[in-house]
Formats: structure tokens, C-alpha cells, sequence
């Protein structure tokens, strides 16, 4: 993992089942599986900065059409003050 991912936010009582390094259409992002309240589900983390060029939208499809995001999966998109923007998906109770 770069350094520049080295202080992504957890939200509490978040479990991370794993993490690795990805590249999606050459922007460096991370991958998460991770359980929270009961909820499973994956997050595509990515530097904000890096892609501001690309709208919300444009992030949503670039991930929902990759083989990480499950047939049918619904996915919310967040920005926060740290810097990233996390694209989550392929949840399940």
C-alpha cells in the first residue's frame, strides 16, 4: 500500500476482513472488505485529489462495471474531509 493511503478513516466498530492495492483506468485506489453492524460489504477507496476530473457518476460506473462489483449491487459514493472518496458496494446482511 503507498503512503498516500496510509490514514483512511474507519468508521467505529468497522471490522477490515482485507485490504489490497488496486489500479482502476490507471488511478491508484484501495479495495476493502470489511463488516460493520451486521452489514457486509466492499468500499474502492480513492485520493480525492486524484479524481477530480471524473463526476460522482463517472466513479460509480468505472467501479460498477469492473469484476469487483457484484450483478445488480446498489453502491453510495462519499467524500470526506481526509482526502478520499469511497465508492461502496456488494452489501449484504
Amino acid at each position: 500500500m503507498t503512503k498516500k493511503f496510509e490514514s483512511i478513516p474507519a468508521d467505529d466498530g468497522m471490522q477490515l476482513l482485507s485490504q489490497s492495492a488496486i489500479e482502476f483506468d490507471g488511478y491508484d485506489a484501495i479495495h476493502q472488505r470489511w463488516r460493520l453492524d451486521g452489514v457486509k460489504g466492499e468500499s474502492v477507496i480513492f485520493v480525492t485529489a486524484e479524481v477530480t476530473a471524473l463526476s460522482d457518476e463517472e466513479l460509480k460506473a468505472m467501479v460498477l462495471n469492473s469484476p469487483i462489483a457484484k450483478p445488480e449491487t446498489r453502491c453510495t459514493l462519499q467524500r470526506n474531509e481526509e482526502g478520499y472518496t469511497f465508492i461502496n458496494l456488494n452489501f449484504e446482511s
